[in-house]
């Protein structure tokens, strides 16, 4: 298997330039997938989050994933590798963050928010049964 590595290096079929070395990333493309659109989908309900907000929810899904213990959580290290790969993440800085929080409490944002909450509710079958 090396061989077959520095052999494909030698005729050219794989590009010095994108091989990296280290350990590769915690979670599988799928399962940053995920974590990316639960980011972009609170983002559109109004709810951005800060760098420390998605290192904490990306090592809960981690410790979910028994990937990591609660004792061994992300660090911002690996914030930066996640955002490199997934460029479409935004996230706030606190200030920002309890600002665009102000604005979303309209009338409008609040009814929209329970309407949003009902639909997850029922698409995730949460109600409440006797």
């Amino acid at each position: 298997m090396y061989g077959d590595t520095l052999r494909d290096r030698i005729k050219g079929r794989v590009d010095p330039q994108t091989v990296m070395t280290g350990q590769g990333p915690l979670f599988s493309t799928e399962e940053e997938e995920k974590l990316v659109d639960h980011v972009k989908y609170m983002e559109n309900l109004g709810y951005g989050f800060t760098i420390t907000e998605v290192v904490t929810k990306a090592t809960d899904y981690a410790v979910f994933l028994k990937k990591r213990t609660h004792d061994n959580p992300l660090s911002f290290k690996w914030f930066h590798g996640f955002r490199r790969r997934w460029l479409e993440i935004k996230v706030m800085k606190p200030r920002a963050l309890s600002q665009c929080r102000a604005k979303s409490t309209t009338k409008q944002a609040v009814y929209s928010y329970f309407d949003n909450l009902k639909t997850v509710i029922k698409n995730n079958n949460l109600q409440n049964k006797p």
